[in-house]
Order: structure tokens, then sequence, then C-alpha cells
């Protein structure tokens, strides 16, 4: 696709599965379609007035996935980004949470014209110009010492909310396709995660590769079904995976449970 993606005079038949599902999880409809290699799916949005009003609600589907997954599956990933775009209060609360994490960032590690006076102070040749630059250079440590701890705080906080809003997407996707279906399809989704990336290390990982694939996603979902290996490590990495506090999604394990 260009820049722009794909529109609805592109693919109107997708289009219109797009616009049943989102009308069937009461979320707004996509306006524009991106594709990408990576077996995940995304959903974002421009936004107006300062951030407070949404527009141009953008569904992500990674090839792979299409290649991979049976319909109701697909239909059931679709739903869980659709989810994420009926987030409207929470969506909102994240970004400027992340606004603000970004301004602590600058304020804690960016140097300003402060930070080139306390420099000259502690260069000063007089006893007196080099201790009132060592008390500020304290000063302005202990100052943003406080920004970090507050920026860390905040960025739990994002990530918390963000898991939260995780498993409010999946409540869309059960409610679509139920749990049997939600179940599988997340066992699916890490299958074709680690065969998409074996496959991509194998056709761009070398610029000596012979035999690259024909066709890539159907080569990706060959592996997630052929490939015992990929399935074992599938498993393990459900039944292992840990959580964290700065994820942002989480365990595969828990969201099944």
């Amino acid at each position: 696709p260009g820049s722009g993606g794909l529109s609805r005079e592109d693919e109107p038949a997708l289009f219109a599965f797009a616009d049943r599902l989102a009308d069937l999880v009461g979320a707004p409809r996509p306006e524009i379609l991106y594709f990408q290699l990576d077996a995940n799916a995304g959903a974002t949005y421009s936004t107006a007035s300062f951030g407070l009003r949404r527009k141009g609600f953008t569904l992500i589907l990674g090839i792979p996935l299409i290649a991979g997954l049976t319909l109701p599956q697909l239909a059931g990933v679709m739903a869980h980004e659709f989810g994420h775009f009926s987030q409207r209060g929470s969506t909102l609360l994240n970004r400027l949470i992340n606004r603000v994490n970004f301004w602590f960032l600058a304020a804690v590690y960016r140097r300003d014209m402060l930070d080139e006076a306390v420099d000259a102070m502690l260069e000063s040749e007089t006893a007196g110009g080099a201790i009132v630059g060592f008390v500020c250079w304290c000063l302005i440590g202990l100052g943003r010492g406080l920004l970090w701890c507050l920026m860390v705080f905040g960025v739990i906080v994002s990530r918390g909310l963000s898991r939260k809003m995780e498993f409010d997407a999946d409540r869309y996707e059960i409610g679509l396709v139920g749990t049997r279906t939600f179940k599988q399809t997340t066992q699916r989704m890490v299958e074709l995660a680690l065969a998409n990336a074996i496959a991509q290390d194998f056709a761009f990982g070398s610029l000596s590769a012979q035999g690259l694939p024909d066709n890539f996603p159907a080569f990706v979902a060959g592996l997630a079904d052929s490939d015992k290996r990929v399935k074992k490590k599938a498993k393990k990495h459900i039944r292992t995976e840990r959580s964290a506090w700065l994820t942002t999604h989480p365990t595969m394990r828990s969201r099944i449970a």
C-alpha cells in the first residue's frame, strides 16, 4: 500500500467484512487499512482538538495472520482491535499520561542553559564561584532525581492501564467468537509469531539466501503448521512467560485464564 494505506475503494469486500464486525462489537468503523509482514495486528487513529477528538481510525493486519488463521480466528483478532477503538476514556487518559512521561523524560535528561551556567560556575577560577556552582549542581540533581521518580511512577501506571485495556479488548473478542476459539487463537498467534521470526531470518537475514519463498505468508503459515519445534516452543512460551510491571501486554497464560 501507499503511505496512506488501503481505502474502501481498494478492498471493498474486506472493508465490508470489517464494517460488519465493527457494528457487531459496537465500535467505530475503520477508515484506513494497513498490511504488514509481522504476525500481529493493531489499531490506531489520528487526533484533533489537542488530542481530545479522535479521527482517522486505522486497522493494521499482519498478512501472516490472514494466511495462518481461520476466518473465525481472524474475526476474533479484528474484534479485539475494534475493542480498542471503543476505549475512549482510557485511551485518552493513557495518551495524556504518556505525554506527561515524555515531558518528565525531557526534563530529566535534556541539557539546557541552566546546565551550561552551572558548568561555567564549576569551572570558575574563584573558590566562591565553584562553591555556588557545586551547590546549584546538587540542587539540580536532586530536582531531576525527583522528576525521574515521578517519570517511573507514570510509566508503571501507564503500562498497568495498557494491560487492563488489553483484557478489556479480549472481552470483545470472546463475546464474538467464544472462549474456545479465543484460546485456540491465542496459541496460534504465538505459533505464527515464532514461525514469522524464523521465516524473516531465513528470507532477509542473509544476502546469499537460497530458495526464497514465492509466498511469504504461506511460508509462515506452513512453518506454524508443520514444524513441531515451533509448536513446542509456543506451548513453552505460554507456560513460562513472566509478567512484569513495565510490559504493555499481560501474559498469554493470564489472558487465557
